[in-house]
């Protein structure tokens, strides 16, 4: 009972999770970033608590965090959210450019609490590891491509590039718009494209990661 919620006790989380998807289901709540944001933080909440307590799931699949994100799609597709209250979200993350705002914060945030030694002797080993990391990665999405007929040039700006991009909003995002600045065709095109091979890659990671992970716990580390 103690715990705390993004700063709430559990019941002003509850109080608040009751008011906004009662405003929510009545028509009520605010079409603005306002009602947006505390529908999305309601959702995100709870399916993020339930995640985290499902068995398997919550060791091999992600927990909450996919929970949360294949959820919302799965409450999308079953019309469960009011249609223009999906619009509003969308509006959010993509027009109102929240997603951004997020990014910026965490990346600015992340590098001032770095100590700045720190970082600098690391920058030495990291920055051959991610190059090293990419030319890998690229090498093997070209060879995967190729066995299925894809060409070179296509699995890297289609497939590659959109995984190793940094997610949605500082990979999908910027390069569809790359990409119709370049080649002249629509953004919205690449994008459609781009945010589906990106979720499924993301949820393979995951789920490599988690078995990685319990593999390696499972296994007593050598005296060398």
């Amino acid at each position: 009972m103690n715990k705390k919620y993004f700063g709430m006790s559990i019941p002003m989380l509850l109080a608040l999770s009751i008011g906004v998807l009662a405003a929510t289901y009545l028509g009520v709540l605010t079409t603005d970033i306002v009602g947006g944001v505390a529908l999305m933080l309601v959702i995100g909440v709870i399916l993020n608590e339930i995640g985290d307590r499902i068995p398997i799931w919550n060791t091999y699949v992600g927990g909450g965090l996919v929970l949360a994100f294949l959820g919302t799609a799965a409450l999308k597709d079953y019309k469960v959210i009011p249609e223009q209250y999906i619009e509003l979200m969308d509006q959010v993350t993509s027009d109102m450019g929240i997603l951004n705002l997020f990014i910026i914060v965490l990346i600015t945030g992340s590098i001032l609490g770095l100590n700045r030694e720190l970082m600098l002797k690391s920058f030495a080993g990291y920055i051959p590891a991610i190059l090293g990391g990419l030319a890998g990665a690229s090498l093997l999405g070209i060879l995967g491509g190729m066995v299925f007929g894809v060409s070179p040039t296509e699995t890297l700006i289609k497939y590659v590039l959109p995984v190793m991009g940094g997610g949605n909003g500082a990979g999908a995002v910027p390069l569809s718009q790359i990409y119709e600045r370049v080649t002249g065709n629509s953004a919205g095109d690449y994008y459609s494209f781009a945010i589906a091979i990106l979720t499924i890659a993301n949820i393979f990671a995951i789920i490599s990661g988690g078995v990685l992970n319990k593999i390696g716990n499972s296994k007593k580390i050598s005296n060398w």
